[in-house]
Parts: C-alpha cells; structure tokens; sequence
C-alpha cells in the first residue's frame, strides 16, 4: 500500500490492516466499502473561554430548540465548548457556518444563553463537521477491519461514541489477533458485532421521539421516523 508522508510516498506492506480514520474511512473507501449515512446531521462548535465558578459549573446542559439542539460542557482546563446541532440542509445550518451567529442564535435557548452570558464566555476557535449516523458495509474483510467511527458512528445525543471507539478497539485487535492465528470466522464474527451494535443503536434513537414541543418542524419530524 502507497501513503504519503512529509518525506514522500512510502510503500507500507502488513499482514492485516486496521481502519482508525473516523468517518472517513480510507483505507476501507480504497478498498470499496461504503458508508450508508441515515440523517444529514451537522455540528457547528465553539471553544472560549468561561469562569468555571459560574451558572453551569460542572454540569453538561442539552437544550432542545426548533431546528435541532444545543449542547454546553466545561473543559478541565476551566474553558467552555458549545456546539449546536442541525440537518445540513435545513436554514439553521447555514447559520451555524459562522461564530459570531451561532453564538447569537443561542437567543433561541435561554438557558444555554443565560450560561454563557453568567460565565462571561468569549469564543477562541470554532468548527463545523458531520455528525450523522452511519455505518461502513462491509466493515471488514480477510485481512482489514475498520473500527471507531470508521466502522460505525452515532449520533452525539447517543453518547455512544467515546464507548464505541474503546470498545470496538479492544474487539479489533482481538480479531485480528485471532484471524492471524487461522481462525477463519474471526473477522465475520466482528462483522456480526459491529452489525448487532449498529442495530441496538438504531433501537434507542427513540429517545427524540419525547421532544413534541415542534410536531411540524422538520428537524424532528424526521426523528420520529427513525425509530
């Protein structure tokens, strides 16, 4: 296999390969999986400063709004993230492209508002990424497994995915332990746990279907559906 790196094109050859690139997954797109993807979820994040003694200390805060939700956490280091989710498509996602709305669109959700007026939180950096759910089919073959969220990823409400890369890391290497020692059901095997976690995930995202407050809103309109 070809990669690149800062000294050039280098030749990598292995006995069995490990997909770890997130969503994008590229060494299993090289080789033609591909990702099915059940929602057009997009985050728009910020990073600031906040004083850690104020209003939400301690505490991770989601608020529901009419285009999607809000979420607000302190960091270690005394600062303060916040991130609002949408559909891709939908207006509020062109919104969230820049700091300076987001953080006025927050007027929407008053308590995620009141805590960033009370801890005094002034952006530093921001971001925009892809929060959907999906999953890689297939996740693996003889002799490559894709793990984390290359081979499945949640959607952030879920929380599923810190437990998901650490679980699903400790199962990776089980399997290609075992494949490399000649079992040959070791890589189906992961195949069906990969699949059978995707599915309970899938059971779960009922929880949206408690939000009613916006029945004609198409942010949960499709939510009700996933279920």
């Amino acid at each position: 296999m070809r990669i690149a790196t800062a000294g050039g094109e280098q030749i990598v050859s292995a006995a069995f390969a490990i997909d770890a690139g997130g969503r994008a997954a590229p060494l299993a797109r090289q080789i033609g999986a591909r990702r099915r993807v059940s929602d057009r979820l997009v985050c728009s994040w910020v990073h600031g400063f906040a004083c850690p003694m104020r209003r939400g200390s301690g505490f991770t805060v989601v608020e529901a709004v009419e285009d999607g939700w809000w979420y607000t956490a302190p960091l270690p280091d005394g600062s303060r993230v916040l991130a609002f989710l949408t559909d891709a498509d939908l207006p509020a996602a062109r919104i969230a492209h820049n700091t300076a709305c987001l953080i006025d669109s927050t007027v929407t959700a008053p308590e995620i508002r009141a805590i960033l007026r009370e801890s005094e939180f002034v952006p530093i950096s921001g971001g925009f990424t892809a929060a959907h759910s999906s999953v890689l089919k297939p996740c693996g073959a003889s002799a490559w497994l894709a793990v984390g969220d290359a081979s499945t990823s949640f959607d952030p409400l879920s929380s599923q995915g810190l437990l998901h890369a650490l679980f699903s890391g400790v199962a990776v290497a089980e399997a290609a332990h075992s494949c490399l020692a000649g079992d040959s059901d070791a890589v189906p095997r992961y195949r069906r746990l990969m699949n059978s976690i995707y599915q309970a995930y899938r059971r779960r995202l009922d929880f949206y279907s408690s939000e009613t407050r916006w029945p004609y809103a198409p942010f949960w309109q499709r939510r009700r559906g996933l279920h």
